[in-house]
């Protein structure tokens, strides 16, 4: 019973341009039928590039698909191409409904508002329903990342930040802070083997069946509540600016309909305002780590003060 199951399950992945986890195939959205191929990389171009990951909220399951005005253009590991950005961006999974928007098209929007960049390059990883163990070395997702900074590498690529949410998994009536904490800090080692790119962590830990607020089971409601706050302090306390490692927005604010559309994933208000977010923490980190870079390489004193 269980080997035509799985059959069945791998040949529908097939169809559908993505991967079942824990194969060495291809992981997230991988048709590229209509997508306009174009070159990953200009020499005459300032360029930021943004590696994201982790679970649903950063992947395909907004509200509504969106096209990004500016030139963003999305990255895909599964054949190491690039393709103008548009959603459901490649390389991160989907959901099987019309509700595929994500954060990552509206936040290059604005950082390109900003002036500071010409081009705005994502390469989306994250997948639904995931924990942190599964992106911790011998976690099924890690690999993922190796090889995304290496296929970006290919193409004369380097993160400018990695971009980290996840957390709506782990933050259960079972929740293990210290756990979460321990496997999150053994991904970030990993990572810095390969990547000396900063490190953004969001607080994000709510999801709600649909049209609920909040768990309105007597029996878990509190012990839910427990293990949302257990997770945003962990979440909170891997920050630490001297490996690179810094904080991200506080995506639980955004709540309410008008911020969810299921209860659990964003609106399309919801991706904007996570978008918005999303820039005020980057750019700081940006600049923090910059500051960071010319204080070590001028002995301790900052460059240009």
């Amino acid at each position: 019973m269980w080997l035509p199951r799985r059959v069945f399950l791998f040949a529908l992945a097939i169809l559908l341009g993505f991967a079942l986890p824990g194969t060495s195939s291809a992981a997230g959205l991988n048709d590229t039928t209509e997508r306009v191929q174009v070159a990953c990389h200009s020499e005459a171009a300032r360029e930021i590039v943004l590696l994201t990951f982790g679970q649903s909220i950063s992947s395909n399951s907004g509200e509504a698909a969106y096209k990004p005005r500016g030139n963003a253009i999305n990255f895909n590991h599964n054949d190491g191409h690039c393709y103008v950005a548009t959603d459901p961006l490649l390389g991160a999974d989907i959901r099987e409904d019309s509700h595929v928007g994500s954060i990552w098209g509206y936040l290059c929007d604005e950082l390109l508002a900003t002036g500071r960049w010409d081009s705005c390059i994502i390469a989306p990883i994250a997948q639904s329903s995931t924990r942190v163990t599964d992106w911790a070395p011998g976690g099924w997702a890690n690999h993922l990342i190796r090889e995304t900074v290496e296929g970006l590498s290919a193409n004369g690529l380097v993160p400018s930040a990695i971009l980290w949410g996840q957390g709506e998994d782990d933050a259960s009536i079972h929740a293990d802070p210290a756990a979460y904490q321990e496997h999150f800090n053994e991904m970030a080692a990993s990572i810095r083997s390969f990547s000396t790119a900063p490190i953004l962590v969001a607080v994000e830990t709510i999801c709600y069946p649909k049209n609920q607020l909040v768990d309105t089971d007597k029996d878990t409601s509190v012990a839910k509540w427990i293990g949302q706050e257990a997770i945003q302090r962990a979440q909170r306390a891997v920050v630490n600016h001297d490996i690179g490692i810094f904080p991200g927005p506080d995506l639980d604010f955004i709540t309410g309909e008008v911020g969810r559309w299921d209860g659990c994933h964003l609106s399309t208000y919801g991706l904007k305002a996570a978008a918005a977010q999303w820039k005020h923490y980057l750019v700081q980190a940006l600049r923090s780590s910059s500051a960071m870079i010319e204080k070590h390489s001028s002995g301790g004193v900052l460059a240009g003060r």
